[in-house]
């Protein structure tokens, strides 16, 4: 909090009584109580103003507390400042915007605790909030409780706490006007209430979870998802545990992670950026802001979206009309040659057609099964145009549960037909493999061709046409490494043939 204090040349200060006991809870959560206390007054203190955090023991009771110089709040208001933001939002001016939602959740914490919070204050001459905790007393060792919650010595098991508020498996839905889907991850359910209150105000669908895991299994099964917000301080399965398994399957554009944490370390942060999120927000936070960046993350997911299905739409523009075409002329000269041909070539050109046309953009996976049927039916096509100058063979393992984009294979064949074999005096053959490597899938498309040199290789992989590639290759690598975070591997001496190799990564989450 120091920083955040020293913007506005506010002096923050500690009034530690001697000799004070332990205290024994959730120090997550009480972390959490005590940034938010802190940053209460920071934000409502005016400039050169003073912050002082105090505590002292009380018999049995320890009071810890925040005294500062800030705006002070009026007296009507101070019976709701414990409220759910939702509850009071009308009764709030604009200078007390976001008060309300934090204090809540801190009171709910500190009453789990079997505390309490109470706050004294007068307009202009600033507040002071004390939490009182009961004091621990010696025990060698404490149980856990299902809450995320510590026993409080000899006290039970927090009498006042909501049960609803314990169960691991507690999750929520909020159907909104919108199929775009917000998951909320965090295991404390006031928490997952209070940030779904926010967001439901636009619309979205939100799904909350007190259970990692739980929320996982969501997001791996609806398409829908278009953000996660996750707490980064939890017990067990953290922020970034989670970030990083949903990293293994989706990029930061396929789905955006907005991280909430009321630690402002530098190591927190770095390591979140390490583990691919997109966005921190610290707590206490204000709901318009949250709102805000959100929909920034929401919007980053469409335009990636429409991107690729821009792309893709390309492709097929690029493929399509120039191949018919010419296959229509190779069917009109084969008609005076040899009308079976001719018959076989036009009944294989249809299901082209068809299975092209059949194709929905905004799919990003198809099953690969779909796409070598297509590949097959162009390169008969093209055997029939070219003969014994086109030889090919498939040599394929496992492909039956394998999904890859729409036209990639069928673009590095068109390439290596177009580009390799067909430039090469006498033509060449052509072999397509695929396998199984640990948690991947292999294709490579080999061909005899012309081959390509280093500098052709480069300027493909760009996108910019050498010697007629055109932007295909380009478009195929791209994707790869967005999907799958691999590239296409190209190995090819000039004269003698190419060998285009790309790993397909096993993918948990259905995003078809």
């Amino acid at each position: 909090m120091t920083p955040l204090a020293a913007a506005k040349n506010i002096t923050l200060s500690l009034e530690i009584a001697d000799g004070m006991p332990i205290l024994y809870g959730d120090k997550y959560r009480l972390i959490q109580v005590f940034y938010n206390l802190v940053g209460n007054s920071i934000k409502f203190t005016e400039e050169a103003g003073f912050v002082t955090i105090f505590a002292y023991c009380d018999k049995e009771t320890v009071c810890i507390g925040v005294k500062d110089t800030g705006i002070g709040i009026p007296e009507d208001m101070l019976e709701h400042i414990f409220q759910p933001f939702e509850q009071v939002e009308q009764g709030f001016s604009k200078n007390f915007d976001g008060l309300g939602l934090g204090l809540s959740i801190s009171n709910d914490i500190i009453t789990g605790h079997q505390g309490c919070i109470t706050v004294e204050s007068h307009i202009g001459n600033g507040s002071v909030f004390t939490v009182s905790l009961p004091a621990s007393r010696n025990v060698e060792q404490l149980p856990r409780l299902d809450g995320n919650f510590f026993e409080i010595v000899d006290e039970g098991k927090m009498e006042n706490w909501s049960q609803d508020n314990c169960v691991e498996s507690k999750s929520l839905v909020i159907q909104g006007k919108l199929k775009t889907t917000i998951v909320v991850i965090d295991d404390y359910y006031g928490n997952v209430v209070s940030v779904a209150s926010i967001l439901k105000a636009d619309g979205y669908t939100v799904k909350g979870y007190v259970d990692g895991v739980a929320g996982l299994d969501e997001i791996r099964l609806n398409p829908d998802v278009a953000a996660v917000i996750l707490d980064l301080m939890m017990p067990g399965y953290s922020g970034i545990d989670i970030c990083t398994e949903i990293r293994k399957d989706l990029t930061m554009l396929e789905l955006p992670i907005l991280m909430l944490t009321a630690r402002t370390q530098m190591t927190s942060l770095v390591d979140s950026f390490k583990a691919g999120v997109n966005d921190f927000l610290f707590k206490p936070f204000e709901p318009e802001e949250l709102r805000a960046r959100v929909a920034t993350l929401v919007e980053l997911k469409n335009i990636e979206e429409k991107a690729i299905e821009h792309e893709l739409g390309k492709l097929y523009a690029q493929i399509n009309p120039h191949f018919i075409s010419n296959a229509m002329i190779a069917v009109s000269e084969c008609c005076y040659r040899d009308a079976e041909a001719a018959s076989n070539m036009i009944m294989d050109l249809t299901d082209y057609i068809r299975f092209s046309f059949s194709y929905d953009h905004k799919i990003k996976e198809i099953e690969l099964t779909k796409e070598l049927e297509l590949v097959r039916l162009y390169l008969e096509i093209e055997k029939m145009r070219f003969g014994d100058e086109l030889t090919y063979r498939f040599e394929m393992e496992e492909e039956g549960k394998v999904k890859i984009p729409p036209f990639f294979l069928q673009t590095l064949v068109e390439n290596a037909v177009r580009h390799g074999i067909r430039q090469k005096e006498g033509g060449g053959s052509l072999l397509i493999k695929g396998y199984r490597e640990k948690a991947a899938y292999c294709l490579q498309i080999i061909d005899s061709g012309i081959g390509m040199s280093e500098s052709d290789i480069n300027l493909a992989l760009l996108g910019q046409k050498s010697r007629g590639t055109g932007t295909g290759m380009a478009y195929v690598n791209k994707t790869l490494n967005s999907l799958y975070g691999t590239q296409l591997m190209i190995e090819s001496q000039y004269g003698e043939g190419t060998q285009i190799s790309m790993r397909i990564k096993e993918r948990t989450v259905n995003r078809a």
